[in-house]
């Protein structure tokens, strides 16, 4: 599911119009920001996994991002 998940992300950003170049450093940033989110969560819970639902966090990362404007 996670593969198929970021290869749908690949093929609408190509889609979009997006390069190669835009599309791995969009990649890169999302990783740095999951694999320090997850290693935080689990300093703060001990939990080595975490389930969540993708359109929820979507929604929360887009509302944090809008405050964060302010």
């Amino acid at each position: 599911m996670s593969k198929e998940f970021i290869e749908s992300y690949i093929a609408e950003c190509r889609r979009g119009g997006a390069t190669e170049e835009e599309i791995r450093r969009n990649l890169n940033v999302a990783y740095s920001f999951l694999s320090k989110g997850l290693f935080g969560f689990y300093k703060a819970t001990k939990k080595k996994d975490i389930r969540v639902s993708l359109s929820e966090f979507a929604d929360v990362v887009d509302e944090i991002a809008e405050e964060m404007k302010e």
